[in-house]
């Protein structure tokens, strides 16, 4: 990884090169919105797609969320104990259902994997984009225990 500024907290902050590779390195994060006043949080199998964040949903509670184009965070971590290290991205987005039969056939071929096992009828499934306006990310440094 590049060198980091360090914010008022100690926290090193990541570069936007890094907070790409970070986001593409895990499969799984946490997609958070407001729903009925109510703020949810899911996690969700994922793929990047350039900057923007795609995941697959069944109609329901988190395909709701994208009918508004709603505000959506996205965040996915590392943490390792025994070092007392780790680092979080988060992503702020606008969050959309794709509609576009080319871009969900690319979206198809990046290569997604669920990381639920359940019979998947293809019409129950959209894939939801987050249109990202930030992209963030802050390290902590290994620490001893």
């Amino acid at each position: 990884m590049s060198s980091w500024a360090i914010d008022h907290a100690g926290m090193r902050v990541l570069s936007d090169e890094d907070c790409a590779t970070l986001l593409g390195s895990r499969q799984v994060g946490r997609v958070a919105f407001l729903l009925d006043g109510e703020v949810e949080i899911f996690p969700v199998a994922f793929v990047l797609d350039g900057s923007a964040v795609a995941f697959r949903s069944t109609i329901g509670t988190k395909l709701a969320a994208t009918l508004d184009h709603a505000t959506v965070a996205f965040e996915v971590d590392r943490f390792e104990p025994a070092s007392r290290a780790g680092w979080s991205v988060v992503v702020k987005g606008t969050c959309e259902e794709v509609h576009d039969e080319a871009a969900q056939a690319r979206l198809d071929s990046i290569g997604f994997r669920t990381w639920i096992e359940r019979p998947e009828t293809e019409s129950q499934f959209r894939w939801v984009r987050i249109r990202p306006y930030s992209i963030t990310g802050r390290a902590l440094p290994p620490h001893p225990a």
